[in-house]
């Protein structure tokens, strides 16, 4: 059999639904029935092999792909990098062996749909996609875990702690675990204090702050990555430098006259952080090389040790301004 799982947001549940699907195939795993591979380490030939391979003390045998890439369309260094390996999948997915079950993981919510592979696997593959949720059904979701957990939330504190642990499951139940220990009746307060945003909100709004120009609350933003997140400095340029690539490529692509949709579904991102994404970065066209290429120096500096790393990340916001207006 084969299953093609595929999702963005929930990783951990694709996760969950392979580790069911081999379960219900074996009566005991180990080594001579299951394999698992990461398919930017592994070459397709060593997967249809495993295939092959008959197995040992079970009439079922499982192998698991994580990290399917290739399925959507991406590019990267690996060993997959012959049409022949690819020839030789496609010929197992065609013929594939009774007594094994093949399991996909693709971390996206689109697939590749020209590529031949992912036609075929989306022909003769069992397809389980897991859509993430709005935020309502999420707050939905939230309470339905508090009333089976019987945990008294204000209804300002779901919609917060849902904005916080959006369609990440496992940390919504760290986070709803840690505040029930905390509290036996959950405030708005207690989620602002106790449940930490999403680390991509945070460099978001550190770098929407930046770029209207206010210095104070871009240093606010950054303090409390580093104090509550224990993000290191040159992490912090790392997400500096994808969020202000990202504006450049919109404004890039918005200049050779492709709409907003359009740019989302190239960019595989929300139409929202697209249309603010362009409109933040119109007033900074012509800088966005410039800081681009200063954090790419920043970084080197760092890295060689000829600034200190919160020295450097002070300056940069700080200076901002003064630089870039």
């Amino acid at each position: 059999m084969l299953y093609l799982l595929y999702s963005l947001s929930q990783r951990s549940f694709l996760k969950r639904e392979a580790n069911r699907i081999t379960k219900a195939a074996l009566n005991e795993i180990n080594e001579f029935n299951y394999a698992s591979f990461d398919a930017k380490e592994t070459s397709l030939r060593e997967i249809v092999n495993a295939c092959l391979e008959v197995p040992m003390l079970e009439n079922k045998k499982v192998v698991v792909v994580d990290d399917a890439y290739f399925l959507v369309g991406g590019k990267g260094k690996d060993k997959i990098n012959t049409e022949k390996d690819y020839s030789l999948l496609e010929k197992y997915i065609n013929h594939p062996a009774n007594e094994t079950d093949l399991i996909f993981l693709v971390y996206s919510d689109k697939l590749d749909s020209r590529g031949k592979l992912t036609k075929l696997l989306m022909d003769k593959a069992k397809l389980v996609s897991i859509a993430p949720l709005k935020p309502y059904d999420w707050e939905k979701y939230i309470e339905q875990l508090n009333q089976k957990r019987n945990i008294k939330m204000e209804s300002s504190a779901v919609k917060e702690l849902a904005k916080r642990t959006l369609n990440d499951r496992d940390r919504l139940l760290n986070e709803l675990t840690k505040l029930s220990l905390y509290s036996n009746h959950i405030t708005l307060n207690d989620v602002l204090t106790l449940v930490s945003k999403p680390l991509e909100d945070s460099a978001y709004e550190l770098t929407n702050a930046l770029l209207v120009g206010d210095s104070e609350n871009a240093l606010y933003t950054y303090y409390d990555l580093i104090k509550g997140k224990k993000i290191d400095p040159v992490t912090l340029f790392m997400m500096l430098a994808s969020q202000f690539r990202f504006i450049y490529q919109v404004n890039y692509l918005h200049d050779q006259g492709k709409r907003i949709s359009e740019i989302a579904n190239e960019l595989v991102a929300k139409e929202f952080r697209v249309k603010m994404a362009y409109q933040n970065g119109k007033a900074f066209k012509k800088s966005l090389p410039k800081i681009l290429d200063d954090l790419y120096e920043i970084d080197c500096q760092i890295k060689s040790s000829q600034i200190d790393n919160a020295l450097a990340a002070e300056l940069f916001i700080v200076n901002f301004k003064n630089n870039y207006f």
